[in-house]
């Protein structure tokens, strides 16, 4: 009841704020469907690279208890269930605070798209260099989380295209369609697991699985922001 009331007394958005970020209103079935148009293969790169993400860390949290007791060696601890995700939640809002500085949509939105590819990038890294090399169980799963929630910023990324397309509306519908593709994902990914008849043992292959998905987000984004970064030089924006 209490956070209801504080959002009800949030201030309306001011002149300034409209200008720089449009006016934000419903928007029809036709206009959702003529902006999916006009961004389709984007769009549909970042749903790619979001799905892979967000697979990874649905597959990360509910495979957590064995992944850890690989990664440490015996069975952790409650409190390493916080501590493992602690470097990937000060990243990601590191990330996002010093990104919000970024007033020029353009710039702001190849700057997410360049944050996301190197989380992505970091994610594939992580993985073969605990799977080659072996490094630490405990650096693994930190490092892993920096890569995971830094790499999982749908919402800013979507909230400036609208911005830069001068869209009346919100990205609303855009979080709404990545959330669908990613449960698309992690079911897909948990009948794999379940059905797979070469996993005798039960444990998650963890690192091949942050390679295998690392790589395909870091190269669907990849694709995305170069696109991207072609459309906003083809306007000059």
């Amino acid at each position: 009841t209490f956070c209801f009331w504080r959002l009800d007394k949030v201030p309306a958005p001011s002149v300034e704020d409209q200008q720089a970020r449009t006016v934000r209103n419903a928007m029809s079935g036709e206009e959702r469907a003529r902006f999916i148009r006009g961004h389709l293969v984007e769009i549909a790169l970042l749903l790619l690279s979001y799905m892979l993400v967000g697979t990874l860390r649905s597959y990360r949290d509910q495979f957590s208890r064995p992944l850890y007791t690989a990664a440490l060696g015996h069975d952790p601890s409650s409190i390493f269930f916080f501590l493992a995700d602690l470097p990937g939640a000060f990243a990601s809002g590191i990330t996002l605070m010093l990104l919000n500085r970024v007033q020029d949509h353009g710039r702001g939105l190849i700057w997410l798209l360049g944050t996301i590819l190197a989380a992505c990038v970091l994610l594939l890294l992580n993985g073969l260099l605990h799977h080659t090399v072996g490094s630490p169980g405990v650096l693994w799963q930190m490092v892993a989380s920096v890569g995971i929630y830094v790499a999982y910023q749908n919402t800013p990324v979507y909230e400036r295209l609208i911005a830069l397309s001068g869209v009346e509306g919100t990205c609303s519908f855009l979080v709404f369609i990545s959330d669908c593709v990613v449960y698309l994902g992690v079911i897909a990914l948990v009948c794999w697991k379940i059905f797979d008849s070469t996993d005798s043992g039960g444990n998650p292959a963890g690192t091949f699985d942050e390679i295998t998905l690392g790589t395909m987000a870091a190269a669907s984004t990849l694709v995305g922001a170069l696109i991207l970064y072609l459309l906003l030089s083809l306007i000059h924006i």
